[in-house]
């Protein structure tokens, strides 16, 4: 692993180390595939270990999973999900994601550790089908009110009684 062979001069500038996993990492991505989709899984987990391990010597470890970008390996069909599965129904930008990931290796984050960073319009609150996540909740209302439990709602304006 590199950043352990780097370990000394990393702490020496109070580095950063920035890993970059995606949005298949975290949900089924009609293009990603088994392998990719686990390889960029097991890099989110190996961003918190490693931000757990260097974070004690002062050297920050962040992750970015972008999700669809504007770039020459855009798959046939990415149309149908920026218009079904985006919010902010455009693709993202190469300089976007180079913007988050400056922004990791500066001062400006330096409180920020073991955090992968969703860049992709909102993608990762949108289900697969271009269902809003909220909807599968809003069902089990009764449910989760007898239990005494609040499940994924923050900064909602929703009225539950």
């Amino acid at each position: 692993m590199m950043a352990r062979g780097l370990i000394n001069e990393l702490k020496a500038a109070k580095g950063s180390v920035v890993n970059v996993t995606s949005i298949a990492g975290s949900r089924v991505h009609p293009f990603a595939g088994v392998a990719y989709a686990t390889s960029k899984a097991a890099l989110a987990s190996l961003t918190r270990e490693m931000a757990s391990d260097f974070g004690r010597v002062g050297v920050r470890v962040n992750a970015i999973a972008p999700g669809e970008i504007d770039t020459s390996i855009l798959s046939p069909g990415t149309e149908k999900i920026v218009e079904q599965q985006i919010p902010m129904h455009r693709l993202g930008t190469p300089d976007e994601v180079a913007k988050i990931i400056y922004v990791l290796c500066t001062e400006t984050s330096s409180y920020v550790n073991g955090a992968e960073i969703h860049i992709n319009g909102g993608q990762h609150v949108v289900g697969p089908s271009g269902d809003h996540a909220i909807a599968g909740t809003m069902g089990r209302k009764q449910s989760c009110r007898r239990r005494g439990q609040i499940v994924g709602i923050a900064s909602l304006d929703l009225d539950l009684d």
